[in-house]
């Protein structure tokens, strides 16, 4: 038996399984959060030492699961209120403008990582729907 799901269920059991799984993560801020992505850009620079690896992890993570639902949002619906973008190029170039916008906002460091990661990416990459494809 396969079972199917339209899209918004699909979008449902997502956030669902993204809020489950962060449940058992330490608190993440933004301050936090830009440690994580710090850390991942001394990784891609070739400088390993002293990184936090678990720090590292979840900012990829976030970056890759926001990221991908902000564009999914963006092809399934350009003019609705909810989080959307159009496709980064890669998770780097997303962590990239997550370090870049927490650098200009520290006022908001004391948000939720999530937050500031969705706040970030709606700013570096605007909902185009013409450049997101569909699958």
């Amino acid at each position: 038996m396969r079972l199917c799901l339209s899209a918004s269920q699909n979008v449902a059991v997502f956030l669902l399984c993204v809020a489950f799984s962060l449940s058992f993560a330490e608190a993440q801020t933004v301050l936090t959060g830009r440690k994580g992505c710090l850390a991942v850009q001394q990784i891609v620079e070739g400088s390993e030492v002293g990184v936090d690896a678990y720090s590292a992890g979840v900012c990829v993570a976030m970056a890759q699961g926001i990221g991908t639902m902000m564009t999914y949002n963006c092809s399934l619906a350009p003019h609705a209120l909810i989080p959307k973008a159009s496709p980064p190029r890669s998770v780097n170039e997303v962590i990239i403008e997550f370090l870049d916008w927490a650098e200009q906002h520290p006022e908001r460091w004391g948000d939720e990582f999530s937050d500031g990661m969705i706040a970030a990416i709606m700013n570096a990459f605007p909902c185009q729907p013409e450049q997101v494809q569909e699958d």
